[in-house]
């Protein structure tokens, strides 16, 4: 399926094993990386991967910082960044947004869920709209965090149990195996995760 590899860092030997298997069982070259260093040293050699896959929490160099260094790199050619994490927090989420990453996937979902956000990465090859929809999504969570900082220290108790709603919500979310349609402008604004942050949010 695919000529340009996948570039996967994780530093837990046994899920980056299983996430490779997985893509290269449905046709992707995977090259795989145990942190951030070895992540870009791979980038060296290959310059214009499919795809980079990000673990968030590495040894050595970090996802995030990771990342922040392959856009250096990438110039105009950047190509799609996904982060892979088991923080299910917008803070987090936002943080990768401003690193240049693209989409976040939590480290529970499904199998089926990670091949569906790659293929549709794989699809995206305009850096513009992509670059585009970053700026949106990080303009929304900073809205929604900016407006929950400036809550009265009497509502900080309701605040903190709506914030444990929204979470669960996304949770909830993130770890259902139904399908979702690019026809919901919302949920792809950014991949699928920002557009459930919003709702979340929008509706308490």
């Amino acid at each position: 399926m695919s000529v340009r590899p996948i570039i996967l860092a994780e530093d837990n030997e046994k899920l980056r094993r299983m996430y490779g298997d997985m893509l290269e069982s449905s046709g992707y070259t995977v090259m795989r990386a145990a942190d951030g260093e070895k992540a870009i040293g791979l980038l060296h050699k290959i310059g214009n991967p499919m795809m980079i896959i990000l673990d968030v929490m590495m040894p050595r160099l970090d996802g995030i910082e990771t990342c922040i260094r392959i856009r250096k790199m990438q110039g105009l050619r950047p190509c799609p960044i996904l982060f892979l994490t088991a923080l299910d927090n917008p803070e987090t989420m936002l943080e990768c947004l401003r690193a240049g990453g693209d989409d976040f996937l939590m480290k529970s979902v499904p199998m089926g869920e990670v091949l569906e956000r790659v293929q549709y990465w794989g699809q995206k090859v305009n850096p513009d709209e992509n670059s585009a929809r970053r700026q949106k999504a990080i303009k929304e969570l900073e809205e929604m965090l900016a407006e929950e900082d400036g809550s009265g220290a009497a509502e900080s108790e309701a605040d903190s149990a709506d914030d444990r709603t929204a979470i669960n919500q996304l949770a909830d979310f993130i770890n259902s195996s139904g399908s979702i349609s690019e026809d919901d402008p919302l949920l792809y604004r950014f991949g699928y995760v920002v557009g459930l942050v919003n709702a979340c949010f929008t509706d308490q």
